[in-house]
């Protein structure tokens, strides 16, 4: 049973991979629960060197003080604003992005690691139905259509094998990030998605590794009521059909065709 603690008594240290720093960036929103734990499981993998906390539409008597744990960040605005805000204050070569939400396990980061010499972008695909927890809101009309949209995803750009384009666990090279934060326009839901296509438009070496996904802790969020999914996937079908025509006249690295 892990301890619940104060939020500065969690604190990352350095351990790095392959001479690495290695940063992860946690999205907490006010749906929110459980987070010392989920805190403390990531302190214990060991190469990861800073640890911030995104603490997204807080309320102001809800926000841990900054100077509390040296890492928390409040934004508000829309969930992009948020990613993007934990981003820019990460300091490492590689960036991992998990949704500090209970579903993902931090353990899964050794996952990634393995696949660094190769690839650029690791992304972590929740539709393996063995790693799928009991309890998960990952249904099976929202995998499929995940599922769908992925391959939609894949064909259309002539992009590596992908099956998940909702997963929010993830890890990107620092130098990769600096190349796709320029063009990225996406706020909403669909943010993830964009960081995909960007890349599959930049030609960056990407990679699927599946990864564990649990019931999620808390208050579910808007976009996972079941009314929501139908328009969530085909939101993302729309975003995917935008860009393949949008850069049918641009190369990529952000210049147009005369």
């Amino acid at each position: 049973m892990i301890r619940l603690r104060k939020l500065g008594e969690i604190s990352s240290f350095r351990g790095m991979w392959n001479n690495r720093r290695i940063s992860i960036v946690l999205l907490q929103d006010a749906f929110q629960e459980g987070i010392f734990d989920i805190l403390a499981e990531v302190k214990r993998q060991p190469w990861i060197d800073e640890t911030i906390l995104v603490q997204w539409n807080f309320s102001p008597q809800t926000v841990a003080a900054p100077e509390s744990v040296g890492v928390a960040i409040p934004v508000s605005g829309m969930v992009g604003d948020a990613w993007l805000a934990g981003m820019k204050r990460a300091s490492g070569d590689y960036i991992i992005l998990m949704r500090a939400d209970g579903s993902y396990m931090a353990k899964d980061v050794q996952k990634f690691f393995v696949y660094t010499d190769d690839f650029d972008m690791i992304l972590g695909t929740r539709t393996s139905k063995e790693m799928i927890w009991r309890g998960a809101d990952l249904w099976s009309v929202l995998r499929i259509g995940n599922e769908l949209a992925a391959k939609f995803l894949q064909y259309l750009f002539g992009g590596p094998s992908i099956t998940d384009v909702g997963s929010e666990f993830r890890l990107i090279k620092r130098r990769v990030l600096n190349r796709l934060l320029p063009e990225i326009r996406t706020k909403n839901t669909t943010f993830f998605l964009e960081m995909m296509i960007l890349g599959f438009i930049e030609e960056v070496r990407i990679v699927e590794v599946p990864v564990n996904y649990r019931a999620r802790l808390g208050k579910p969020r808007p976009e996972d009521q079941w009314n929501a999914m139908v328009p969530e996937v085909l939101k993302k079908i729309v975003v995917v059909w935008w860009y393949r025509i949008l850069f049918l006249f641009r190369r990529p690295g952000g210049e147009y065709d005369e």
